[in-house]
């Protein structure tokens, strides 16, 4: 059962097992990539009194196996005293050259037009966050119910939201003055939360070959777990 379990919660990559590339929207593995990451640094790169609690990985909730996981990439919170501090996560990773690459500011799933949907649409951003909550444990669902019942009922001063951006580059593409693209230009959009903007790149490798790296070595503890 254990076995069965295993192979249905993770997906084989035909392209990759034939030797090709997945298409990027299609590529679960560079999107779990990117969401790995940003998770990794919320959660344990940044200074101890800034990091949030993220209880739920996405990676390990999709609906389907084989297709990336749709909605916010990650969610997590942070309690300040008496006030609830929402993170809301997007991660993209980008081999693209131009700085900033599409994905920060241009596609209709970019960083900024997704965040900026969370920002105007409130009701859909409670939507997805109660959703989400539902697949929580206890304290962790207590806590974000909390945050999103002031949210819901503007309580502005009990809650706050942290746009929490991340994009993954190769280390030739990085531009630390254009990267940030319009989240950073028109960062008063988001007034009067907070945006973080994460720019994470690699080096020995380049994405391609990362996420490759990372494929292979899923496979290979799938392969022990069974």
């Amino acid at each position: 059962m254990k076995k069965r379990i295993i192979q249905s919660s993770l997906a084989k990559d035909i392209k990759r097992e034939n030797g090709t590339t997945p298409t990027t929207l299609n590529d679960i593995y560079r999107s779990d990539l990117g969401e790995l990451l940003m998770t990794y640094f919320f959660e344990e790169k940044i200074n101890k009194e800034e990091r949030f609690t993220i209880p739920l990985k996405n990676i390990s909730d999709r609906e389907l196996a084989a297709q990336p996981g749709r909605g916010l990439d990650a969610v997590g919170y942070r309690l300040e005293g008496n006030v609830v501090n929402i993170l809301l996560g997007e991660a993209k990773v980008s081999a693209e050259k131009k700085s900033p690459p599409q994905v920060v500011d241009s596609t209709e799933d970019s960083i900024y037009k997704s965040q900026k949907k969370n920002k105007e649409d409130v009701k859909r951003l409670v939507d997805r966050l109660s959703d989400h909550c539902r697949k929580l444990q206890t304290k962790d669902a207590t806590i974000l119910g909390l945050g999103i019942l002031l949210l819901e009922n503007e309580d502005s001063d009990s809650y706050k939201i942290t746009y929490g951006c991340t994009l993954i580059r190769d280390s030739e593409c990085v531009n630390e003055e254009k990267d940030y693209g319009k989240v950073k230009s028109n960062s008063s959009e988001f007034d009067p939360n907070q945006i973080r903007f994460a720019i994470l790149s690699f080096t020995d490798k380049n994405i391609l070959e990362t996420v490759n790296l990372f494929y292979q070595k899923v496979q290979e503890i799938i392969g022990e777990d069974i």
